[in-house]
């Protein structure tokens, strides 16, 4: 699709950021310390079922942060300015281009919710930052040479209120997971404000389409 083929010209190919799979997809987090436990290993496989196309991306380092060079980082360094979220999923469903923007956290029962409060504003920042990168499309779409590399590019409209998602996978650590749940886990809308809240176990199996069925 060529819009899943523009974007991914226009990301970096830096391996440390765009990520190649080779069998599946498993986004991974490790959580240094919660409630005293240590390093508590968050794995979600992503189900590519009627996926066509698919991308994946991890900007943020291990504390959640971004290393933009024109950002100031230190003790003086405004709060929230170098949070982003785990992941970057540029993917293509029924013809339509998507970007899933992905938190990943873990925590105890008691805490769930304020951990989904953290996550959205990591989730505010990768959606800020997608917005730049569809608002660089539209600039250099109509360009002679884009045209001509890519059939088609200047017809092509991508609506940030419909393609982007925003997905936090929600792991209680006290929960495991078994033979006998569904082979994948949909997401449950909890927000009306373009937000996904998916409760999954650490270790669990998540279907992609089920983000993107979504309107």
């Amino acid at each position: 699709m060529v819009e899943f083929d523009f974007i991914k010209a226009i990301l970096t190919d830096n391996q440390k950021i765009n990520l190649h799979f080779s069998n599946k997809i498993i986004l991974s987090e490790t959580q240094e310390d919660i409630n005293g436990r240590n390093n508590i290993v968050q794995r979600i496989t992503i189900d590519e079922d009627d996926i066509d196309e698919i991308e994946v991306y991890k900007l943020a380092d291990k504390n959640g942060e971004i290393d933009f060079s024109f950002f100031k980082n230190g003790t003086q360094t405004p709060k929230l300015l170098r949070k982003f979220c785990d992941y970057i999923i540029l993917c293509t469903y029924k013809k339509e281009f998507f970007v899933v923007l992905v938190e990943l956290k873990t925590s105890d029962k008691n805490n769930l919710t304020d951990n989904f409060k953290n996550a959205k504003k990591q989730l505010d920042a990768g959606e800020v930052f997608i917005k730049y990168i569809l608002s660089t499309f539209d600039r250099i779409k109509n360009d002679g040479d884009n045209k001509k590399s890519f059939k088609d590019i200047a017809k092509c409209e991508l609506d940030p209120n419909r393609c982007i998602k925003k997905c936090v996978f929600l792991s209680n650590i006290n929960q495991t997971a078994s033979m006998n749940r569904q082979k994948t886990i949909s997401a449950k809308k909890i927000h009306s404000d373009g937000y996904y809240r998916c409760d999954l176990s650490v270790t669990d199996t998540f279907q992609l389409k089920s983000i993107l069925q979504k309107k």
